[in-house]
């Protein structure tokens, strides 16, 4: 995670954080956001659950507005989306995720600060693996096969819960 706040973009991009409820995934994911802001407040970063991503997507589509929204997420270099399964079950999970691989794609605006992101920076975290996420049985919509293969050419962190010694040192 540090590695992703210090050099957006540059190693483990994608970033898919996995791990259970209560293991501290949303903590991290708003450590590696302030970090970013903090270190350079020039570097255009959202942070967002998949669900108020995949609601902003779905008022801009109601309202004929996706061009524009597009074109807002376009200027973002880094996005933190917190628990990728809400984005999966969303009716449009499939469109959502298109989303997603158009963003990946579209070239960076030139950045102004002094550590200007060259490559896109996807930050993720997800309660399930991305093995549990293309099983179609699961309920909800697959993991896009495209997008798998996006998140997996980066860096899959997988976090365990602690152990009960180490719970009570905490």
């Amino acid at each position: 995670a540090l590695a992703v706040a210090e050099a957006p973009g540059a190693r483990y991009a994608p970033l898919v954080i996995v791990a259970p409820a209560g293991c501290g995934k949303t903590h991290l994911l708003h450590a590696i956001g302030a970090h970013l802001t903090h270190r350079d407040p020039l570097t255009p970063v959202r942070c967002a659950t998949a669900a108020a991503f995949a609601d902003a997507w779905h008022t801009a589509r109601h309202a004929d507005a996706l061009p524009t929204w597009r074109a807002e997420l376009a200027q973002v270099s880094i996005l933190l989306l917190d628990d990728l399964v809400d984005l999966l079950d969303d009716e449009q999970g499939p469109a959502l995720q298109r989303e997603l691989l158009r963003w990946l794609d579209t070239p960076i605006p030139p950045g102004d600060g002094p550590a200007a992101v060259t490559r896109r920076q996807l930050v993720l975290t997800t309660s399930r693996t991305l093995d549990a996420l293309r099983d179609t049985s699961r309920g909800g919509h697959a993991l896009d096969a495209r997008l798998g293969s996006r998140l997996e050419a980066g860096l899959i962190v997988d976090i365990t819960p602690p152990d009960a010694p180490l719970r009570a040192r905490i």
